[in-house]
């Protein structure tokens, strides 16, 4: 109620991370940061993470330090869910279409205030089983054409906590890994999939999950291959 009453983006995002931290807490879930990176506050950053549950949004809520904007699939856009998911900031795109979400991205990002961290989770989507799945190229996209810098972070343990087919938490212990920002000053088709693998592999390092690149494929249309 009060994400829907405050007339300040600013403030109801401060309301929303203060929310989670007090409701992960209740909850049993610690959540630690297992880092020393400083993100800047003055200038866009895309911040990509692997994703493993629905409490990812609430556990990098509580544990970044920056004001966060999340890429969210479409169907979240419910009638009270999506309301408050926009006051925060929420983007939603069409998720199996490539080229508009990319588009709606793009949006995003140009209208983000300095400071600001827009999430992507390129894997795009989770099951209960575990593993990194391959990143789609959206994220890395937006970077490369705005020059922000890529921000991998890496959750491990919520898939434990909640799984794909469960509906109810447990409690348990949470670790957020946040990489060091990568530039993004490649917008060619190598510079996109090299900032990608980087990315990925850093998050595969410390996600502390098995690599399924060669068990999963993406299809990709015709407009976005070399």
């Amino acid at each position: 109620m009060l994400i829907l009453l405050l007339p300040n983006r600013r403030l109801a995002q401060f309301i929303a991370r203060t929310a989670a931290r007090i409701c992960l807490t209740l909850a049993g879930i610690r959540v630690r940061r297992a880092d020393t990176t400083r993100l800047p506050h003055d200038r866009p950053l895309v911040l990509v993470s692997n994703h493993a549950s629905y409490m990812d949004a609430m556990i990098l809520a509580a544990a970044v330090d920056v004001p966060l904007h999340f890429v969210a699939k479409r169907s979240l856009k419910t009638r009270y869910l999506g309301h408050v998911l926009q006051r925060l900031g929420t983007e939603f795109v069409a998720r199996d279409d490539v080229r508009q979400s990319v588009d709606d991205a793009e949006r995003l990002l140009a209208r983000v205030h300095q400071g600001d961290g827009v999430v992507f989770f390129p894997e795009a989507t989770f099951t209960a089983a575990p593993g990194l799945r391959p990143f789609r190229l959206g994220a890395f996209k937006v970077a490369a054409a705005s020059g922000a810098p890529v921000v991998p972070i890496a959750v491990r343990g919520s898939r434990a906590i909640l799984r794909g087919e469960s509906r109810r938490p447990r409690p348990g212990r949470v670790t957020v890994w946040v990489g060091a920002p990568i530039p993004s000053d490649d917008n060619s088709w190598a510079g996109l999939v090299s900032l990608r693998d980087r990315a990925r592999a850093e998050i595969l390092a410390h996600c502390g999950e098995p690599d399924l690149a060669d068990q999963v494929t993406i299809a990709l249309p015709e407009w976005v291959r070399p």
